[in-house]
Order: structure tokens, then sequence, then C-alpha cells
């Protein structure tokens, strides 16, 4: 039995060595010439093996070795070039680099821009300008005094400024001009007598009164309006729409040194400018003949503001101050 077995063993590694051989010599032959021919390998193969005893059941376990040889990895390195289309995604990310032209406008140079849009706005404001470069506004509303030709004695006259206030306001309503000082008397008398016959009182006429009994009743006229003043600032305001102001005010607390002294407790006057360089009201002051454009420091006319009520010389009401503002 060991004899054998190893007769067989022998004729095993025999067929195996030469199997080696004969597969070596076709690789050779493979590898020099470019013609694939195993044709004549696979017959020299053929023509030994009827050589072999009846023992073929044996030879199976030889294909395996044949098998393992190595043609599993050369067709590995073909899969290499699959990768390379993998570089083809490369261009999706190049589309992000393009989002940032977008922060560009948003930049600091961007910040430059309400730079000029300031400018627009501030030459859009005029009260930004300094006073000394704004014009004077003077209104022109004819002057007239409550005694034109000097009547103070006649009570009408003496009393008359609330009268000769509305009177210069109607003229400038009515753009009246070269009135005379005769023609400025017969007015004002004959407003004195409607408010006595009317109303029966025409001393001293408090600021709704002359709304009321002059401007709406007796000239027939409703743009005069009571407004209050919280400051000269209002009367300014008024006077730069164009409209003329009329105020009640305490005449001794004018200081005006051509009021027979002290000076009235009740005075009216209209006032139609302002002054931006010395901040002076610019006035029509009917208490003088020296009245026309007469005029006074914002602060003396706000202070000097003060209402009083109709009839002779009646107690003060309350500090209210207000004004009439007239209009075309």
């Amino acid at each position: 039995m060991k004899i054998i077995y190893n007769s067989m063993s022998k004729r095993v590694i025999k067929y195996l060595f030469l199997i080696i051989i004969l597969v070596s010599v076709g690789l050779l032959i493979y590898f020099k010439t470019d013609s694939v021919t195993p044709a004549p390998i696979v017959p020299a193969a053929t023509a030994i093996l009827p050589t072999a005893p009846v023992s073929t059941p044996t030879p199976t376990p030889v294909p395996t070795p044949v098998l393992t040889p190595t043609p599993v990895p050369t067709p590995t390195p073909a899969s290499t070039p699959v990768p390379t289309p993998t570089p083809a995604s490369t261009p999706v990310p190049t589309p992000t680099p393009a989002s940032t032209p977008v922060p560009t406008p948003v930049s600091a140079p961007a910040s430059s821009a309400p730079a000029p849009v300031s400018p627009p706005v501030v030459s859009a404001a005029p009260a930004a300008k300094p006073k000394a470069a704004l014009s004077n506004i003077i209104i022109s509303v004819p002057f007239t005094a409550q005694a034109p030709l000097g009547g103070w004695d006649d009570e009408r006259q003496q009393d008359g400024c609330e009268e000769a206030s509305a009177a210069m306001a109607m003229a400038w309503v009515k753009n009246e001009n070269n009135i005379t000082k005769e023609e400025w008397l017969r007015r004002i008398l004959a407003m004195a007598d409607f408010e006595n016959k009317k109303y029966g009182e025409h001393r001293d006429v408090a600021l709704k009164d002359v709304v009321s009994w002059l401007f709406n009743d007796y000239f027939n006229y409703q743009k005069a309006a009571i407004k209050p003043v919280a400051a000269a600032a209002d009367i300014l305001n008024e006077l730069e729409a164009g409209r003329v102001v009329l105020i009640p005010a305490n005449g001794q607390a004018l200081g005006n040194p051509y009021f027979t002294s002290p000076g009235p407790e009740r005075h009216m006057l209209l006032i139609k400018g302002y002054d931006y360089k010395t901040d002076q009201f610019i006035t029509n002051d009917p208490g003088t003949r020296r009245g026309e454009n007469y005029r006074y420091s914002s602060e003396t006319i706000f202070n000097a503001i003060r209402p009083y009520q109709t009839g002779n010389k009646l107690p003060f009401p309350a500090l209210v101050r207000e004004m009439i503002v007239v209009s075309r």
C-alpha cells in the first residue's frame, strides 16, 4: 500500500511539474508574441495525458492550482479609470464662488451712499440756514395811528387801538393803499359807533369781540381766527406763512418811549414782519404816530401779551396768551 501511494504521489508531482513547465512556456510565448495562439500548447498536454495509467479520478484536485494563478488582479487595474469621471463633479462647486460677488456691493463703499443724501435734506429745511442769511419779513400793511389827526381827547380815538388795528388788517386784505388820515379817522369812528350802537361798548374790546364784532360782523370777513401763543415762534410761523397778527398787550410792558407815560395798560397792535438778524418783530403800533414799522424784540412782545375784558378798565382775566391771525 505504501509503495502504491509513493508511486501515485510521484506521478502527481510529475504531472504538476509538466503542467507548470507547459504553463510557463505558454506564458513566455504569450508575452513575446502579440498573437494569442494557445491551441498548439493544449494538444501537447493532451498528447502526454494518454500515457498515464487508468487512475483518472486523482487529477481532479489538479485543476484547482491552475485556477489559483493571478488572472484576477489583471481586471483590477481596468477599474482605476472609473474614478476619473468623478472629477467632473468638481465643476459643481465652482458656481459657489459666484456667490462672493454678492457681498461686494454691500462693502464699505456702500456706506458712503448716505453722505450725498444729507445735503438735499439740509437744503430743503430753511430753518437750518443762519438767521443772518434769511431776508427780513415785511408784509405791506398800510399804517394809521388810532388818533390819525391827533384827536386824543376823543374817547373813541383814545380807546381806538382795537379799531385801528382791525382797520389796518382789512386794508391789507383788500390791498388798499394811499389811504388819507381823514379816511382813516372816518373808518375808526364808524367802527366805534357801530360797536356802541349794536353791542353797547367800544372801550378795551377783548380779543374774541374784535373777531366777532369787527371782523365777522362789521366787515363780514371770516378769515380771522384766535390762536394760542406758547412762544414767540408761534407768531413768527404765522408771518412766515404770509399772515398778519394782532395781539392784546400790556402797553406799559412794551416800553415804547413815544407813548404818553406810563403807557396804556390795555393795548392792541398789529405785527407784520420780523428781522432774523436782530430777533425783532416789525409792527404797526397805532398807539403813536411814529408806530409804523416800529420794532420790538421778540422777548418784549411775548412778555407783553396779556388778555383783557371788554369794557372800561375791567379787571384782567387769567393770563392766557393768544393772538388774532388774519389771512387773505
